[in-house]
């Protein structure tokens, strides 16, 4: 008695209709994805800060080496700033400072008990980094850059 046995050319049929069938369904389920994918929304960006605070003790660094700090978590600052000569303790000034942040625009007035009456001119970036220029009302050839030494806050959407 034999036993019936498949045809080498009925098993290479079946096999390609095997890889036809998968090569279909794979090609079935990359479409369903990818029309899926379009559907998704992509994920929300932060609308752009429109007023910017400052966040509490503020170091202004100045590209001649002077730091320039005071302390306001407002829009505002009204009171005592302080300056040193990087981190000498002993060559430092005081001053009242006035002034503040409208929308991302820094402006700033220090009149410094020595005599100097220091401006802060600039600007906010996206990231809440103040930068910009200082110099001495009297004597404008007295200049210096300046950035703040962290983020400020941003408080309006």
């Amino acid at each position: 008695m034999s036993i019936p046995t498949r045809s080498t050319a009925a098993s290479e049929g079946d096999k390609k209709g095997t890889i036809m069938s998968t090569k279909t369904v794979i090609a079935a389920v990359t479409t369903a994805l990818s029309a899926f994918a379009l559907v998704i929304p992509a994920p929300a960006q932060a609308a752009p800060c429109t007023q910017w605070a400052f966040n509490g003790y503020t170091v202004l660094n100045q590209t001649n080496g002077w730091q320039m700090i005071f302390n306001s978590s407002e829009t505002r600052v009204i009171g005592t700033a302080k300056a040193r000569a990087g981190n000498n303790l002993n060559n430092t000034m005081t001053g009242n400072i006035t002034g503040g942040i409208d929308r991302y625009a820094v402006n700033l007035e220090v009149r410094w008990n020595s005599g100097p009456f220091g401006k802060y001119e600039g600007s906010v970036d996206a990231n809440g980094i103040a930068s910009g220029t200082t110099y001495d009302v009297v004597n404008r050839g007295s200049s210096a850059g300046w950035s703040a030494g962290q983020p400020l806050r941003c408080v309006a959407r």
